[in-house]
């Protein structure tokens, strides 16, 4: 086995003790950026395996819908969320519920009726049938002050 001569060793150690010894708010914050970087989360499916008999053409249908506002995708089966809908003046409204989670703590909520942006309104033929809202936390930590925003939105087929 080769080893490497000590000065050099000796040279890199010492250098890397140097600049951790300069900098040693970089070495807490990349610390830091490290513990504190959250895992990858795959969606809102609690159930798994709960949309294991959806007919995959339909199943396709949700993951190929993108955002008319941003072009990115609402995301999938698992996401998208069965809504009411009523139409007012000529613009969608509706009314779904969302599941709040925090601290390990999980509550259904009812959103009310909303106003949908006609920005995110999807006008494609509704594969699905029902009215589909996708949507996201925009504020609050608790059950009491939380807020949704609507990503987007597929009118039923009925409407």
């Amino acid at each position: 086995m080769r080893t490497l001569p000590t000065q050099w060793t000796d040279a890199v150690v010492g250098g890397i003790a140097a600049t951790l010894l300069a900098a040693p708010n970089a070495v807490v914050a990349l610390g830091l950026l490290l513990v504190l970087t959250p895992a990858p989360s795959y969606g809102r499916e609690l159930y798994p395996g709960q949309y294991a008999q959806v007919d995959p053409a339909v199943r396709q249908w949700f993951r190929d819908q993108k955002s008319p506002k941003t072009g990115i995708s609402c995301c999938s089966e698992a996401d998208g969320t069965y809504a009411e809908e009523e139409i007012r003046e000529g613009h969608y409204w509706t009314r779904f519920t969302w599941r709040f989670c925090f601290a390990k703590q999980c509550e259904d909520l009812d959103s009310g009726w909303m106003d949908v942006p006609d920005d995110v309104v999807i006008h494609d033929p509704n594969r699905h049938g029902a009215a589909v809202v996708w949507w996201t936390r925009a504020s609050g930590t608790d059950a009491a002050t939380a807020k949704v925003r609507i990503r987007c939105y597929v009118p039923g087929s009925g409407v």
